[in-house]
């Protein structure tokens, strides 16, 4: 039998021609990428316009001065400032409101967790100027609704008002000691998070990626080591299933001493505690940066744990202790208590004695979700929804008497996360 389309191809008649490989067939799914790749990119510019009028709608263009270094503002906390007047209060350790609002306010990056205060608290209008015996030198993150909103941002306090300046820095939570200072931060675009550690000059020194999103930050009263807290999975302690990473680093060489403190042996009455769903949250340090307090949760419980970075264990001291804060002079632990009403509860801060363990109540009677700072052995700060603004991302910093008395007062407006320098 004679191949025909062979003989055809031989002398040069037409036969039947092979089979193409580059076929309509194979472009198409060339072609629907390339309509799919468009379709991406004009969403991608779609939503980016979007965010950038809605930004352009609710923030302002007015800036805060930079500033390159702390020495450039930082004053001696126990330097006296001009004599106070008869309006001042008689107590001169009292640190009492100071506005801090007008073209200098800043603001912050993200919102806080969950730190909404209860419908019955009361409107604040912006707090007046007043006089008070110390300047005081503060770290926090700037919330103003400005083009500097999210900007880590130092400033002072005196009696003539506040002077506050920007950093290079971006962080969603933060806290400084001596010469270390630790800014949580998360880049937008890839969704990542990451710990930066920076020095007097706002330098970063290290910078390490976190597992989660950031929550809590506190820096050992010596500047040698840092805890940071995330959350792995949720968003808030109050939602009812969540789980964090609690990781302790060296801020000096960069080293991630305890990658989870879920890595500790921990006791109980002297017998060990096992459970799969133990956590870990809100460290804070005692003076050789080694010891410190810490929450423990399991169960749907959360308890106050004291223990040792070297040994590697942690004893659980009381139960009903959240988000410790240890004062000064090491005394006592300023904590969030959870305090229920039928089927919910408010966290309401309390401060305890670390030798008898007696709770104090304190003045804030809203529902505070912070680790607070300590401003010296008598006042607390925290941050608290500006009533006023229009978003919740708008935070001011309240202070209240560590004995149980006196008055919360706003202190600083459009800040959160302070650090107090001592």
């Amino acid at each position: 039998m004679t191949d025909t389309s062979t003989d055809a191809r031989r002398d040069g008649s037409p036969g039947v021609p092979p089979p193409r490989t580059g076929s309509g067939l194979s472009r198409r799914p060339r072609v629907a990428f390339a309509v799919l790749f468009v379709a991406c990119l004009a969403l991608a510019f779609g939503y980016a316009w979007r965010s950038s009028a809605r930004r352009a709608a609710l923030f302002g263009d007015a800036t805060l001065p930079p500033i390159t270094r702390l020495a450039d503002l930082e004053q001696p906390t126990d330097q006296p400032v001009d004599q106070p007047s008869a309006a001042a209060p008689a107590d001169p350790d009292a640190v009492p409101a100071v506005a801090v609002g007008g073209a200098n306010a800043a603001t912050t990056t993200s919102a806080p967790e969950s730190t909404a205060a209860s419908p019955a608290a009361p409107d604040v209008d912006p707090p007046v100027a007043a006089n008070t015996s110390r300047e005081r030198t503060f770290f926090v993150r700037h919330t103003g609704l400005d083009a500097s909103y999210g900007v880590m941002s130092v400033l002072r306090l005196s009696a003539t008002g506040e002077d506050r300046r920007a950093t290079p820095l971006r962080c969603d939570r933060l806290h400084f000691a001596v010469d270390r200072g630790v800014c949580l931060a998360t880049d937008r675009f890839y969704t990542t998070h990451s710990i930066m550690v920076f020095d007097r000059a706002f330098e970063p020194l290290f910078t390490l990626p976190l597992n989660g999103v950031p929550s809590r930050a506190r820096v050992s009263p010596d500047g040698r080591r840092a805890a940071v807290t995330v959350f792995v999975t949720g968003h808030s302690y109050a939602d009812e299933v969540f789980s964090t990473e609690t990781s302790i680093l060296d801020t000096h060489t960069g080293e991630r001493l305890v990658r989870s403190l879920e890595e500790f042996e921990v006791t109980q009455n002297g017998a060990r505690v096992r459970a799969a769903d133990i956590n870990f949250w809100g460290v804070t340090f005692t003076s050789d940066g080694d010891r410190f307090y810490a929450t423990l949760g399991t169960g749907g419980r959360v308890y106050l744990v004291e223990g040792r970075v070297s040994e590697r264990r942690v004893t659980v001291i009381r139960e009903g202790v959240e988000c410790p804060s240890l004062s000064p002079d090491q005394t006592r632990v300023a904590f969030k208590k959870r305090v229920y009403s039928g089927t919910d509860f408010a966290w309401r801060l309390h401060v305890m004695d670390l030798d008898t363990y007696t709770e104090t109540p304190l003045a804030e009677t809203r529902n505070v979700d912070d680790q607070v700072e300590w401003l010296d052995d008598g006042t607390i700060l925290y941050a608290m929804p500006d009533p006023s603004a229009p978003t919740a991302r708008v935070t001011n910093i309240w202070r209240v008497a560590a004995d149980g008395g006196g008055d919360p007062a706003p202190l600083l407006r459009q800040a959160f996360s302070p650090a107090a320098l001592r």
